[in-house]
């Protein structure tokens, strides 16, 4: 006698559907997840769930930790992240790093649970392209992994099967050509040097600025001629 697709299910342990998109273009850009039970029966709603959404980036992805400490103000989600969070350096002088989110599990109608999460990733600025027919690279988005408590109980993983609909998620971001490095190493000294000189000139010709601050009584008298003062 077969077995249903929730006992089946039950037997490889607890499951979450996840669907994935991503919005905005370029550089930066925010992935959005979607989770949903599998199996309803195993969740306690009456004491509180809650989801740890593990988000691993490769090297070319990074996520700004005072970004996410905003985020988290407004939504009372719980992020940190681990790992290399320097926003400056290329993809090539980075290594890896994890993204951690706390969500807060929501009831569903068929005492099921739902959460959702809204992450914002930068790209950083990748190694360069060896073919002059390509100006852009893929930048890999990992599937996360999830683990889920309630009644501040232990962590727990659960699988997490992802069932976006249409094509993969793929980002890709514009990349130098190696063949353009020899002009780009030139053009870029020579427009610092310009600016410098600039600034430098304008300084020696002009001076600083000189502000006048005006006292406490200036300010006084200046109210004293307005009307409703």
């Amino acid at each position: 006698m077969g077995t249903s697709v929730s006992e089946d299910l039950r037997s490889l342990g607890e499951a979450w559907a996840m669907e994935r998109s991503l919005s905005g273009d370029g550089f930066h850009r925010i992935i959005h997840m979607n989770f949903t039970s599998l199996l309803p029966g195993l969740l306690d709603h009456n004491n509180g769930c809650q989801m740890l959404v593990m988000q691993s980036l490769t090297n070319g992805l990074f996520a700004d930790v005072y970004e996410l400490e905003g985020k988290a103000r407004v939504n009372d989600d719980q992020f940190q992240v681990f790992g290399d969070v320097n926003i400056e350096r290329p993809a090539t002088e980075c290594s890896t790093s994890v993204v951690t989110s706390v969500l807060h599990i929501q009831e569903t109608a068929n005492s099921g649970g739902k959460a959702s999460l809204d992450l914002p990733l930068h790209a950083r600025y990748p190694a360069v392209a060896r073919s002059a027919n390509f100006s852009t690279v893929v930048v890999p988005l990992q599937l996360p992994r999830a683990f889920k408590r309630c009644a501040k109980s232990l962590w727990q993983e659960v699988s997490v099967r992802d069932g976006s609909i249409g094509e993969p998620l793929e980002w890709r971001v514009p990349a130098g050509i190696a063949a353009h490095a020899p002009y780009v190493n030139f053009i870029t000294p020579l427009v610092q040097s310009l600016g410098a000189g600039a600034v430098l000139w304008a300084t020696c010709r002009y001076g600083f600025p000189q502000h006048r601050y005006r006292s406490a009584p200036e300010f006084q008298e200046q109210f004293k001629t307005r009307p409703g003062f």
